[in-house]
């Protein structure tokens, strides 16, 4: 039988070679950048944040902005919130909402960093922030920065040692935006973070075995948010992974010819509910240091 607490390891690498490029061309450019901005998934507070970024940030200013608000379980997240003293502000946002964009430019745009501070004690006229958004992908990043920016991605030069790919996003006369590639880790040291991101969508859901996938999904659910599989499927109990998604394809009705359960169809579309937030609002991380 297998043992659904040991992920599988099968040598996939989820680290392509753009990341490693991605990641050098961090390190050359920071020597420009005032601050640094986080872009985070709230249901994966711990595992959708890169713990490598941090040995390279050279004690620059930094935001933490927890995205998909409307999915994350805030409730459970009173658990994290003193998990992270390395970073000056930590706002929570869903990035689709107008609204809350605008909080998020407000919030940012009141920053102090050392060269603000410097400008100030001179009365001379502060430059704009200048900003590098940094995330996992899938977290929302470019979404941030599109919203911000109306959508004009207006660029304002180059500067030594960027890429073309590399340019200012200017957002006002108080805010530029530097976008980033999404980067994971090269190596993930508690591969239950692999898990955690696999199961939101944030990395590629081929790296691990569908099967396993959903099957430890599955227990995930009934161990934290059984009332969601209740109110979503009206499944009140089951024994097994194996056992929820054979009731899960008889309510539905997925059959295959011969009147055989359609198993996969069941968990491909349990998956997708669940990234989608159908099922509720959750945070899928335990409370521990990054």
């Amino acid at each position: 039988m297998e043992d659904k607490n040991r992920i599988p390891n099968k040598g996939i690498n989820w680290f392509p070679g753009h990341m490693a490029q991605a990641l050098n061309s961090i390190s050359k450019v920071l020597p420009t950048i005032d601050a640094i901005i986080t872009i985070a998934d709230g249901r994966a507070p711990i595992s959708s944040i890169n713990p490598y970024l941090q040995t390279i940030v050279q004690n620059k200013t930094q935001i933490l902005i927890f995205s998909k608000k409307d999915l994350t379980d805030l409730n459970a997240f009173s658990n994290f919130k003193n998990l992270f003293p390395q970073y000056q502000k930590i706002l929570f946002a869903n990035l689709t909402n107008q609204k809350e964009i605008k909080y998020l430019l407000q919030e940012i745009q009141t920053i102090e960093t050392k060269k603000t501070e410097k400008y100030k004690r001179y009365n001379l006229k502060t430059p704009p922030l200048r900003a590098m958004v940094v995330g996992i992908p899938n977290v929302g990043k470019s979404t941030f920065i599109n919203l911000l920016s109306g959508k004009k991605k207006a660029s304002v030069g180059n500067l030594p040692g960027w890429t073309r790919s590399q340019q200012l996003i200017r957002v006002n006369d108080k805010l530029e935006l530097l976008d980033t590639p999404g980067i994971l880790p090269s190596n993930y040291e508690d591969k239950s973070c692999a898990l955690h991101l696999a199961w939101l969508g944030s990395m590629k859901q081929e790296i691990l075995p569908v099967d396993y996938l959903c099957d430890t999904l599955a227990d995930f659910v009934s161990s934290k948010y059984m009332n969601y599989i209740t109110n979503r499927y009206d499944i009140r109990t089951y024994n097994s992974s194996q056992e929820f998604f054979n009731e899960l394809a008889l309510k539905r009705g997925f059959k295959l010819p011969g009147e055989v359960l359609d198993i996969d169809r069941a968990k491909k579309m349990f998956l997708k509910e669940f990234q989608q937030g159908i099922l509720g609002k959750v945070i899928v991380d335990e409370p521990k240091k990054i």
